[in-house]
């Protein structure tokens, strides 16, 4: 199973970050893309942020078949149009991967920042991640869809997949949301366990998430923290 299979579980997250509807208070102006992208680099992690031995590679932001898919299959399991999860966005950059070791002792971490272009639609996202079903929406779309990416690799199987919600608190922004992905991956001799963890906010118009994926070793709580932290920190000054 390649890391890029892996990482797919949360791309529901980031790609339901334009969702909502519905008319926007006149005052409520949308930010322009100058500004948004402008705002995204200050936010985003950067290099400096992870231990000098950790690799950097530039984010894949191509939206695949299998991309395309969990949209439609998540936001039909939602009782929701493909649309609702793809709209309203002004700008979505991701930072790059970071990543040290591989599996079977691997961990890698990321975060994006989207801008949207009204409040209302990003307070809307965080009602579509509270709703009771989605755990249960993503465990079942991913379940299927990582099935699917081990079927061709002989002697690799699946565990079972978990999707449980997280409750992050962050001061000073406007609302959280957290999932966590637990599964594991079967190999000659070998079980290899897997975590996702997905903790975002909303600040104004932006949207931020951090992502960090362990094999093994579950990634240090301390140093998620942190990073997650440091995103808070200049969303607050930085967000649009």
């Amino acid at each position: 199973m390649t890391s890029r299979a892996l990482c797919a579980l949360a791309l529901v997250v980031t790609l339901s970050a334009g969702c909502g509807g519905g008319s926007s208070p006149a005052s409520d102006k949308a930010p322009s893309k100058a500004a948004a992208t402008a705002a995204a680099p200050k936010i985003n992690l950067v290099k400096g942020d992870v231990p000098a031995d950790w690799t950097s590679t530039p984010h894949d932001d191509t939206n695949t078949a299998d991309d395309k898919q969990i949209t439609k299959d998540v936001a039909t399991c939602l009782g929701i149009s493909s649309t609702t999860l793809t709209g309203h966005d002004v700008l979505d950059v991701s930072s790059d991967d970071f990543a040290k070791g591989a599996p079977p002792q691997g961990l890698m971490v990321s975060s994006s920042v989207d801008v949207v272009t009204s409040t209302k639609d990003a307070k809307n996202d965080l009602s579509l991640f509270a709703q009771s079903k989605t755990p249960g929406c993503l465990q079942s779309v991913f379940q299927k869809l990582l099935q699917k990416q081990v079927a061709s690799q002989k002697g690799i199987t699946l565990g079972a997949l978990t999707v449980r919600r997280a409750n992050p608190s962050p001061k000073g922004v406007d609302g959280a949301f957290g999932f966590e992905i637990s599964l594991s991956i079967q190999g000659p001799g070998i079980t290899i366990p897997a975590l996702i963890e997905i903790q975002g906010f909303l600040k104004r118009h932006t949207e931020v998430s951090l992502m960090t994926t362990s094999f093994g070793t579950p990634f240090p709580a301390s140093q998620r923290d942190e990073l997650y932290a440091k995103l808070v920190d200049r969303a607050k000054s930085s967000a649009v």
